[in-house]
């Protein structure tokens, strides 16, 4: 190169990150019965959680898949708190496999050319099996891993060159310590400690910086992953919310003790373990990860008490979140107080499913509403979804343990009539998570009839769920209002009938009649639901009650 070319290095950067979200994607989707099940295995002692973790976030080469299953075993009671931060320590450490594997090979070997080779059966594999769901992931996870070594080429290469050295020898004459904040900075943007670990490495292997620098990149950047979790931690259940912050208790000391032994720490490694300066860079941040793991081991259990009492604490502050500390009656009252907030939660999701935001409804959002939207839009559907189901599990623990003690007959039937209005309330949310694909393919299609479609439906959907709102708490009987199974039922026909004359006037297709029909037995099957959960909420007298389930 004739001089240093960032939007080069920048592309290299960018290959190597999306490299390595194509192999972690990749890897969640492979993750099945069986290997959950070797994993659970391997977790169930905390030094075994520990050991095992570290091997295999080495071999897969994404802590993130290992996480993502602990915390489901975590939230499900099958592993405890203990042995979840066991894993953590241990997923730490194992993500430092992929550095050793980077710089003995990435810088060592022209690990590039043989990076072609595998992209392109990769290629013909996910082109000629891709019904073949297994092999077609397979295909993707080796075509991140030419991908991913390919990138870490156009970076070395772009370093390499002297004009580099000449544009940014003005920072390596300053502290070691400041690019502590680099290292921070760079992984707190790219969100990939490994990616921050390969740029050090590029680096150093071109000249570009001192080992102690480099170093100081590498300190920083165990903490710069500290603030997707803090993210991803915000809104998630309390069990996510554990495990997050003790990876970042772990995180924090790791980088204390990195800016403690920074300068000298580094050059004993070299001096006497690793006289290659990439080797020992990449030594320097397992010995790191490895004292903090020798540091924290014995405290695991008091950690996990610490954090257990800490977050919880913080939500019995919600008299929606702890109604097992309220008198028998009093519980029953705050159950329905809960019901009717699951009843909120269910109208947000359907109205995300749907499409349906305020601008659909001619009503201007503010401007700082909208700036949270953005902050916040990195839940996805399955994420809010999945929130929903964890809410509903703890109102059904809750009303479980109140099912135990000797409720009045009237408390006891009322708590009976919340529970199946609870169910009826997620059913509801089930109805419109079944139909996004169906919701999709309405709003691309190029027929203006379907997006028409859609669009009188966002209208009347709009228009339910405020009604909904707004009488929550209030009377409703069978036979008034829009919330009615009568008003319900002559829709659902109206719809129908409207399909069947577009279809037989050739304005649609066959199938995208089927799913027009399917949209709307989906959304009458979810409106039934509400309705049936909004008559209980209401709670009228019993006979009343009674002659209003009848009818519905």
């Amino acid at each position: 190169m004739a001089s240093f070319d960032g939007w080069f290095f920048l592309a290299g950067l960018s290959l190597f990150v999306f490299a390595l979200v194509l192999v972690e994607e990749s890897l969640k989707s492979l993750a099945g019965r069986p290997f959950k099940k070797f994993l659970q295995a391997q977790t169930a002692h905390k030094a075994r959680a520990l050991l095992g973790s570290a091997a295999i976030t080495g071999i897969l080469q994404s802590s993130s898949v290992v996480l993502l299953i602990t915390l489901s075993f975590v939230g499900a009671g099958i592993m405890s708190m203990r042995n979840a931060l066991a894993v953590v320590l241990g997923a730490n450490l194992g993500t430092t496999f992929d550095s050793w594997v980077i710089a003995w090979l990435g810088f060592r070997y022209d690990i590039e050319q043989f990076s072609y080779p595998l992209m392109a059966v990769s290629l013909v594999s996910s082109l000629f099996f891709s019904r073949k769901r297994t092999v077609a992931l397979w295909s993707r996870f080796f075509m991140g891993i030419g991908l991913l070594f390919i990138g870490l080429s156009y970076m070395k290469s772009t370093l390499a060159d002297a004009e580099a050295i000449a544009v940014l020898e003005g920072f390596t004459g300053g502290s070691p310590y400041f690019f502590i904040v680099i290292g921070f900075l760079l992984t707190a943007i790219i969100q990939s400690s490994f990616a921050a670990m390969a740029v050090a490495l590029s680096a150093l292997s071109a000249g570009l910086l001192p080992i102690e620098h480099a170093a100081g990149v590498v300190v920083g950047s165990e903490l710069g992953t500290a603030i997707k979790l803090i993210i991803g931690a915000s809104g998630k259940s309390v069990d996510k919310k554990r495990v997050a912050w003790g990876n970042i208790v772990f995180n924090l000391f790791t980088v204390l003790l990195g800016a403690v032994l920074l300068v000298p720490f580094i050059r004993f490694i070299q001096r006497e373990w690793f006289g290659d300066p990439l080797l020992a860079l990449v030594a320097f941040q397992s010995a790191l990860n490895a004292l903090t793991i020798f540091t924290f081991y014995p405290l695991l259990g008091r950690l996990a008490r610490f954090l257990e009492n800490s977050i919880a604490d913080s939500h019995k502050k919600d008299p929606f979140m702890s109604i097992e500390l309220l008198p028998p009656a009093a519980g029953v009252s705050a159950i329905d107080q809960q019901v009717q907030l699951l009843v909120n939660r269910m109208v947000t999701l359907n109205r995300k499913a749907l499409g349906i935001t305020s601008e659909h409804v001619g009503v201007p959002l503010p401007l700082l509403v909208r700036w949270q939207r953005w902050f916040r839009s990195g839940a996805t559907f399955t994420d809010d979804y999945g929130a929903l189901k964890q809410f509903h599990g703890e109102l059904l623990e809750a009303a479980s343990d109140l099912l135990q003690e000797d409720l009045p007959p009237a408390e006891a039937e009322r708590l009976s009539q919340l529970l199946i209005a609870s169910r009826n309330i997620l059913h509801a949310a089930k109805n419109v998570k079944d139909i996004r694909h169906n919701l999709k393919e309405l709003n691309d299609s190029a027929n203006d009839n379907l997006y028409s479609a859609l669009l009188a439906i966002r209208e009347k959907e709009s228009e339910f769920y405020s009604t909904v709102e707004s009488r929550l708490g209030e009377k409703v009987t069978s036979d008034e209002g829009p919330l009615t199974l009568t008003e319900n039922n002559r829709e659902q026909e109206h719809y129908v009938q409207r399909t069947m004359d577009l279809l037989h006037h050739h304005q649609i297709k066959e199938f995208e009649a089927a799913t027009l029909v399917n949209v709307y037995r989906e959304l009458h099957s979810s409106h039934k639901a509400i309705i049936k959960a909004m008559v209980v909420l209401a709670a009228p007298q019993r006979e009343e009650q009674s002659s209003t389930f009848q009818a519905v």
